[in-house]
């Protein structure tokens, strides 16, 4: 193992990551998405990634992989200890997921099956993560480097290769492309993939409705069997009160299934109401974050330290990992000073105006800027366009 100077070094040694393309704002209808299969697990088995085969500067070997912008290089002569393992694992999950078409989906056996094949996943992909790791032992930044310029490079080639084809496409992050539905592009655009570039790609999704903000890894999409997808926004995050979430994901679900905004925005405005005539259910107001250091090393005084320092006054125990649920109550001075833990509070005391302007509002507007909401027409209800409208207009 590193020790400690080794891996503080190491901590500052840093490297480009996953290419994230620029999503095309606005609402798009019939859109496939493609993913790669264990793309980096594969790229380390492809190249004969990892520390036994990384060679030296001067470092000779009869058959080498080269990485693309990186210049790092590896020998193919002998599989690396990594290669080795990563194969089993790969074969393993295509077992796994061979034995699941077996049985119904939502069976017990299926579900079991499912979450081996994920497990699986995730031991395989974490072998890329864990050379980059500062504290490993096998610790190899030229190897992770290496990973994550295959794997920019195999996303640029696959968009080159769709729009050759006359594909649109809309999003690509990391492993995966969003492209515009046509399954005789699509069709080909696979073939290319896995014979030309020899890597699987499959479509994993198709959306019949998705809309991207201009942030990356921020998208909500409605899929042809009738799930909602929400990815990037506040309603996956953990720092929103319950009813902000809820909201965020229901203006996300009326706009999608429906189509139409107005009615988007008329149930924000009934939540609103319901915050204004004290209606709302306290337990959604509370806000949950969790200590990730003892209250004594925390210099600024964020709303959750506030009312973890209250509830030790009060003889609870709270220490690193503690979950604090709080409220903000009304009153004057910063918010952190108006957290309280939720269970002492009385729902008279709770301030709604603070949940109507820095919650409930915030997280819809994430979804429903989009169109052109505001703030103030939120609050009116001023009357907007359908979605429908607005693809019209966006020429989606």
């Amino acid at each position: 193992m590193p020790n400690r100077k080794e891996e503080e070094t190491r901590a500052f040694e840093t490297y480009t990551g996953a290419i994230v393309l620029e999503p095309k704002p606005g609402v798009h209808k019939d859109v496939a998405v493609l993913d790669f299969a264990s793309m980096y697990p594969s790229i380390m088995v492809k190249y004969n990634v990892g520390p036994d085969t990384l060679l030296e500067e001067g470092e000779q070997c009869e058959r080498e992989n080269q990485a693309p912008g990186v210049g790092h290089r590896f020998c193919a002569d002998r599989p690396a200890f990594f290669r080795r393992v990563l194969e089993r694992f790969l074969k393993w999950r295509a077992e796994v997921k061979a034995a699941m078409k077996k049985y119904p989906e939502g069976s017990p056996q299926y579900r079991l099956l499912n979450e081996r094949q994920r497990a699986i996943k995730v031991l395989a992909n974490a072998s890329y993560g864990y050379m980059g790791w500062a504290a490993a032992r096998w610790y190899c930044k030229g190897c992770a480097e290496s990973v994550t310029a295959w794997g920019r490079e195999l996303i640029t080639k696959a968009v080159s290769i769709a729009r050759s084809l006359g594909l649109q496409v809309y999003y690509g992050d990391t492993d995966s492309l969003f492209v515009a539905n046509e399954p005789e592009k699509v069709s080909r655009l696979i073939e290319e993939i896995t014979k030309g570039l020899e890597f699987d790609i499959k479509v994993d999704k198709i959306y019949s409705r998705v809309f991207f903000t201009e942030a990356k890894k921020r998208y909500a999409g409605l899929t042809a069997d009738g799930k909602i997808d929400i990815v990037g926004f506040e309603a996956v995050r953990g720092d929103w009160s319950e009813l902000a979430k809820e909201t965020q994901a229901n203006v996300a679900e009326i706009v999608l299934r429906t189509g139409d905004v107005r009615k988007a925005i008329d149930y924000v405005k009934a939540v609103i109401n319901d915050l204004r005539s004290g209606k709302a259910n306290v337990e959604k107001l509370v806000i949950w974050k969790t200590l990730t250091k003892g209250l004594d090393e925390y210099e600024a005084e964020a709303p959750h330290v506030y009312a973890a320092r209250m509830m030790e006054k009060l003889g609870f125990k709270v220490d690193v990992g503690s979950k604090i649920g709080y409220v903000i109550v009304k009153g004057e001075g910063p918010v952190s000073r108006r957290a309280r833990p939720y269970f002492i509070v009385k729902p008279t005391e709770i301030d709604y105006n603070y949940y109507i302007d820095k919650q409930v509002v915030p997280a819809a507007l994430r979804i429903l800027e989009l169109f052109g909401v505001s703030e103030r027409e939120l609050k009116s209800g001023a009357r907007q366009a359908s979605l429908f409208d607005y693809l019209g207009k966006k020429g989606g």
